[in-house]
């Protein structure tokens, strides 16, 4: 795996993780975004609330109704996986 795979595969593996916070806390996350005032409060309130990076943030606020079903965390879950078995043996970023 060259570096630019492993990039990928960290960043890919960052923001399913923050998925995955968000589908575990998600009556706390919709009323934290129905609260806010526009978007970019709603990152930031994403961001403070639920400890998620900016780019974290975005994702959930991006996310299609049907990505919140079990199928897709199911999904989700099993590319995380995959994600890390890539992973595995990288030197640490």
């Amino acid at each position: 795996m060259n570096e630019t795979d492993i990039a990928e595969a960290r960043q890919r593996l960052h923001i399913l993780r923050g998925f995955e916070v968000a589908m575990s806390r998600r009556d706390e996350v919709f009323e934290t975004v129905e609260a806010a005032a526009d978007a970019d409060e709603a990152r930031t309130k994403l961001s403070e609330r639920f400890d998620l990076s900016e780019h974290q943030a975005q994702a959930v606020l991006s996310l299609q109704i049907s990505q919140w079903s079990t199928g897709m965390r199911e999904w989700r879950t099993a590319e995380i996986a995959r994600c890390e078995e890539l992973l595995k043996g990288a030197d640490p970023a």
